[in-house]
């Protein structure tokens, strides 16, 4: 919680050289669904820009406020496992 409301600094997404997966739900209102797609499309923006083919993947869940994973867990963790069998066979 304390890294959340007080960061040590901004991210550098420059240095994610790894998969990355964002995932809110529809109603989401602490991490609205278009304000996660801009991260989404930063860090894939940082990887382009360091030569590395981009891997974000950006997923809204329906149905499901902030709490996506307690209000559609199968949903949740379909995309999750897919996520994960990916990145892992990569």
């Amino acid at each position: 919680l304390t890294c959340f409301t007080s960061p040590p600094g901004p991210l550098d997404f420059t240095k994610f050289n790894f998969p990355v997966l964002l995932m809110t739900g529809e109603h989401d209102q602490l991490a609205r669904p278009e304000e996660i797609k801009k991260v989404a499309e930063r860090i894939a923006e940082s990887q382009r820009a360091n030569s590395l083919q981009p891997d974000v993947q950006f997923e809204v869940l329906d149905n499901a406020g902030h709490l996506a994973n307690l209000e559609q867990p199968e949903a949740y963790n379909a995309v999750l496992t897919c996520f994960w069998r990916r990145a892992i066979l990569k």
